[in-house]
């Protein structure tokens, strides 16, 4: 007897297995080709079309000779980070996501070596842990390729780069030098000579810093804050500070109350955190842009790239919109009194007693590379060599190389209760009593002496220093930060 309904079922299933193996879908190349025109068409206009429009050419024929260009394109559309200065408006799922599509990108075809210097800047995303490394490499197979053509003359200029924040400087001006000489990219050039002219401050040759950014202008580049700064430190170098004018203040904020800090963040924002309330704030002009409530805030930075760090009695977090990310729970450090993020991304901290120097590992953990139980350290800050502690007590400046051991040691008497960097890396201590701010150059030298009396602050407890090397300075007398240019 036949089972007829088996028999049915039976040939059902084979058919849809039939279907499902025997006849994939056909890739349409053409139509690929099509929406990549759309998608390129879209791009002026409407990015979310764009992408979709991408995605959908890559759908159409994967692995067909379009899909490269609609991989690659996908992530240009996103506006991936083009300078160091916009690599820490990425964050870390958004960077995974472009690796992903540049990995998929053929490294033998037409655009694989564009691919290859994109994904490698990514890698230099500043995160906790962060191994640059794989940019290495992957600059430095560009840079010794024989073709040597716009994707490699970016290459070189990254490199120059990296090596600078990894402390081989003499490398770093010799890319970027051979960058400018080889002309072979007007973008390369002009980064190439922005970042000869940010090795020359540092190294305190200010006029060679000044004539870098000149030729940067002139091809289309410099900046303005810079060169205030460099004229500054020229001035001061000389022994000739034209030093800050009370009359020309700018009043920032007013109606504040208790401890604070404050910083400078990406673009005109500034962020202020109030310790006493437990608020953070990231301000756009006269108005909050985002604000963070902390319970128990102990301790606030902000990072080379204007992000905004925090701390409380259980967490170490970076502050986004919308919230928070936790990096790090605080353990059996405790508390940390005050924190400083280089531009790898490291978070560095003290402890509460301000005798115990900490790095965050990867792995989400405050370790402890060095102690001094002599020390009163109460500010941190992160200069391009490695984080700088102020003594609290004896006003000593502590610097550490990127491992966190003591590198050199200031003395300069004074009660400081506050520290900044400028773009240099000088050290601006205030020291609170006496109503002064020091400034010394990387290697300690003294360049001036701020009297703040004179220009009308009567209790100074915190202070910023601009790009520019204006004074941001907060007045608890009124509750008032003001901005000295």
């Amino acid at each position: 007897m036949i089972d007829l309904p088996s028999r049915i079922a039976a040939g059902v299933a084979a058919v849809s297995f039939v279907a499902a193996v025997a006849f994939p879908v056909q890739a349409d190349t053409p139509a690929a080709e099509k929406q990549l025109r759309l998608a390129r068409r879209l791009a002026v206009t409407d990015t979310a079309e764009a992408k979709a429009a991408f995605d959908r050419a890559l759908e159409l024929d994967p692995d067909g000779p379009w899909a490269d260009d609609a991989l690659l394109e996908s992530v240009l559309l996103d506006g991936p980070p083009a300078t160091p200065a916009a690599l820490g408006g990425i964050d870390e799922a958004r960077r995974d996501a472009w690796l992903a599509r540049l990995s998929r990108v053929s490294a033998t075809a037409d655009r694989g070596r564009e691919a290859r210097r994109w994904a490698s800047v990514l890698h230099l995303v500043p995160q906790p842990g962060r191994d640059a490394r794989a940019a290495r490499r992957g600059f430095l197979e560009l840079t010794s390729d024989p073709v040597d053509d716009t994707d490699a003359a970016q290459a070189r200029t990254w490199l120059g780069w990296v090596d600078s924040i990894e402390g081989r400087g003499a490398a770093a001006a010799d890319a970027w030098t051979r960058v400018v000489a080889d002309a072979r990219d007007p973008e390369a050039s002009r980064a190439a000579c922005g970042h000869l002219a940010d090795w020359f401050l540092r190294a305190e040759r200010p006029r060679d810093a000044l004539g870098w950014n000149e030729r940067a202008r002139g091809l289309g580049g410099g900046d303005d804050d810079f060169a205030r700064l460099a004229w500054r430190q020229w001035q001061r170098i000389d022994g000739r500070p034209e030093g800050f004018r009370g009359s020309t203040a700018e009043r920032l904020v007013d109606g504040l109350r208790g401890d604070l800090s404050i910083g400078r963040g990406a673009g005109n924002d500034r962020w202020i955190a109030r310790f006493r309330d437990g608020v953070v704030e990231r301000r756009r002009g006269d108005d909050p842009a985002a604000t963070w409530s902390v319970t128990r805030l102990s301790a606030f930075a902000v990072d080379p790239y204007g992000r905004g760090f925090a701390a409380s009695d259980r967490e170490v977090f970076s502050l986004v919109d919308g919230g928070r990310v936790r990096l790090a729970e605080v353990g059996g450090f405790g508390a940390p009194r005050a924190l400083a993020i280089d531009r790898n991304g490291v978070v560095w901290a003290i402890d509460r007693r301000g005798s115990k120097l900490a790095r965050l590992t990867g792995a989400g953990v405050l370790e402890v590379v060095h102690e001094d139980r002599s020390a009163r350290w109460i500010d941190l800050e992160a200069a391009l060599d490695g984080p700088v502690a102020v003594d609290g007590k004896t006003g000593r400046l502590q610097r550490f190389d990127r491992d966190g051991r003591p590198s050199v040691g200031i003395d300069a008497p004074g009660r400081p209760v506050a520290l900044a960097l400028d773009a240099a890396d000088w050290t601006y201590a205030l020291d609170a009593r006496a109503k002064r701010v020091e400034v010394r150059s990387s290697q300690g030298a003294l360049r001036e002496q701020i009297d703040l009396t004179s220009l009308g602050i009567v209790r100074p407890e915190a202070l910023a220093v601009d790009p520019d090397g204006g004074l941001v300075v907060y007045d608890a007398d009124g509750g008032v930060v003001k901005r000295f240019p």
